[in-house]
């Protein structure tokens, strides 16, 4: 064995010891919410399709037809010749929805996060960020260069004491939050941080991958950084915000730049679905009400979005009760560090359009 496998080899038992080897499981969707795993037919939890939208015959319309009509790949980069009317179409209704003069689109949120922080602070700069944020922020924080700085969950006092400390030895400051944090499926006191930012003098990124199609458009002077994947049941990420910020996004965001762009069918789907939420509010709401059928039953804090998390703190003991639900036709994912901080292992809940009391019920029975 080379002394390229022996390394590998090593580090695989490592993980194998330290519990933290993952392994991809074959999942086929169904369609309205059912999964199969392990050949067995399953009602999912797991999915972050929270209206439905991936399953909409509209969408699916949408996607077959720009098959059709534009090919399978976009070509090339959104610089050289992948841009195309489809895209600019749907950034036009992206910035309208969120209320800002522009928009401009990625390959996913994790290659937005990496390429937005970047090309907005560097060497000089500091960047504040909640203790909870996804990795690809933390990351796009690393490529940045520029000084780093933790404050507590959602503590916006904790906030306004960490810039009263830091602000001034710097040029900018980028404060980096999550609309409703992944793990948790709670809401981040934007109109406190906003006012805080604005007193700083500092910038405002909010990744709202888990709040569209979820909850109604939060509008504020921050830049806005979602996904496609999630509540529009499609794949992509895009960023919205002031005209001269895109423009100058799309001159320096590297993984915008050197990247292929988005396929046809993903955008086509994405604008279907960005229009059936406009039109269809309701349908973003019924998730929110399963999550919190299912606090209230619970006797948990109520639900603040589609997400609720079920701490049960072993990470042996979660994956047992895991199994257990999915013995019985449920499938709920249990989330273990290092995804989650140590001895915070639990169920991750991911209410969507599909499910209904019945089905809600049912879980609690299981887990109660």
């Amino acid at each position: 064995m080379s002394s390229f496998e022996t390394t590998f080899s090593k580090r695989l038992e490592a993980l194998q010891d330290a519990k933290q080897l993952r392994t991809l499981v074959s999942t086929d969707y169904l369609g309205h919410g059912l999964i199969e795993r392990h050949h067995k037919k399953l009602m999912s939890f797991g999915s972050n399709d929270y209206a439905g939208l991936a399953d909409h015959p509209e969408v699916i319309q949408a996607a077959q037809m720009a098959l059709d009509t534009y090919g399978a790949g976009s070509r090339a980069s959104q610089l050289v010749s992948g841009y195309s009317a489809l895209m600019e179409t749907l950034e036009k209704e992206l910035a309208d929805y969120a209320a800002c003069e522009s928009a401009c689109l990625f390959g996913s949120g994790y290659l937005a996060n990496i390429g937005v922080i970047p090309a907005l602070v560097g060497k000089g700069d500091v960047i504040l960020a909640d203790r909870l944020v996804h990795a690809c922020m933390i990351d796009g924080s690393r490529l940045s260069g520029a000084a780093f700085h933790r404050f507590y969950h959602n503590d916006h006092e904790h906030l306004s004491t960490l810039l009263e400390t830091h602000r001034s030895p710097y040029r900018h400051c980028l404060i980096l939050v999550e609309r409703v944090y992944s793990m948790d499926g709670d809401v981040a006191p934007l109109d406190n941080i906003l006012e805080i930012a604005k007193h700083y003098n500092a910038w405002v990124l909010v990744d709202d991958a888990h709040g569209m199609g979820v909850l109604p458009p939060h509008h504020g002077d921050y830049l806005h950084l979602g996904t496609l994947s999630k509540g529009l049941g499609s794949y992509g990420a895009y960023v919205c915000g002031p005209l001269s910020v895109i423009e100058y996004l799309k001159s320096s965001a590297r993984s915008l730049m050197f990247s292929t762009s988005l396929p046809p069918a993903s955008v086509a789907a994405a604008l279907t679905a960005l229009r059936i939420i406009k039109q269809d509010p309701k349908r973003m709401q019924h998730g929110l009400d399963m999550a919190r059928y299912f606090t209230e039953k619970m006797r948990m804090k109520m639900a603040q979005s589609a997400i609720v998390p079920l701490i049960i703190g072993d990470e042996d003991k979660a994956i047992a009760l895991s199994k257990r639900l999915e013995d019985d036709g449920l499938y709920v994912p249990a989330i273990r560090p290092p995804t989650v901080p140590p001895q915070s292992s639990r169920l991750r809940f991911a209410f969507s359009i599909w499910h209904d009391k019945a089905i809600v019920d049912k879980v609690i029975g299981i887990i109660k």
